[in-house]
């Protein structure tokens, strides 16, 4: 009888366990797409002649993984020029969504600065 107390104290570590874990590596892999959503928008920048970078959101909001429209991810960039001298335009890419845990719902975002100097 102990043993089997025992047993299930042990299976309900386990499960207990597995939930957070399962957690995890759900929030690792929206931190993942996220952050692919910002590495495209910075190529796409990246390749815009530099008088047209300007600050924007996503036309497509909100985003699905790949891009596409409907999805949970949201997507603007805030472009400061001159910044942090003249000749430079500092970026920042933000891609936010909106999560669960155990707390209850809150907004989650990655972001990615760069600058990008006048050719």
């Amino acid at each position: 009888m102990i043993a089997l107390l025992l047993l299930a104290f042990v299976l309900l570590g386990i499960a207990y366990h597995e939930l957070g874990t399962t957690e995890s590596v759900a929030q690792a892999r929206r931190i993942t797409e996220a952050t692919n959503l910002a590495q495209m928008r910075l190529e796409q920048l990246a390749n815009t002649p530099y008088a047209s970078i300007s600050s924007g959101a996503d036309a497509a909001n909100p985003l699905k993984p790949d891009g596409t429209t409907g999805g949970s991810y949201t997507q603007t960039w805030t472009v400061q020029d001159d910044t942090p001298e003249a000749g430079i335009k500092s970026v920042l890419i933000r891609v936010t969504w909106a999560d669960k845990d155990e707390q209850g719902s809150h907004s989650d975002a990655v972001q990615l600065r760069t600058l990008f100097r006048r050719p």
